[in-house]
C-alpha cells in the first residue's frame, strides 16, 4: 500500500504540471492524457474501480476530441 500511496502523490504531482502547461504546449497534451489514463490503473489495482472509471472516461473523452 505504501508504494501505491507514493504512486499517486507522483501522478498528482505530474498532472498539476502538465495541466498548467498542457494548455499552450499541445505537444504535452497527449502525454497528460496518457499520465490519466495510468491513474485510472492505479485506482483499478486499488480496487476503486469508480475513480478509476472516471479517469479512463476522461482520458479516452479527451483523445477523442483531438
Amino acid at each position: 500500500q505504501g508504494k501505491l500511496a507514493e504512486a499517486r502523490r507522483i501522478y498528482t504531482r505530474v498532472l498539476q504540471g502538465r495541466g498548467e502547461v498542457s494548455g499552450t504546449h499541445k505537444s504535452l497534451y497527449i502525454p497528460a492524457l496518457n499520465t490519466i489514463s495510468n491513474f485510472g490503473n492505479l485506482y483499478s489495482e486499488t480496487k476503486r474501480k469508480d475513480k478509476a472509471k472516471t479517469m479512463y472516461t476522461k482520458a479516452l473523452t479527451e483523445f477523442v476530441t483531438l
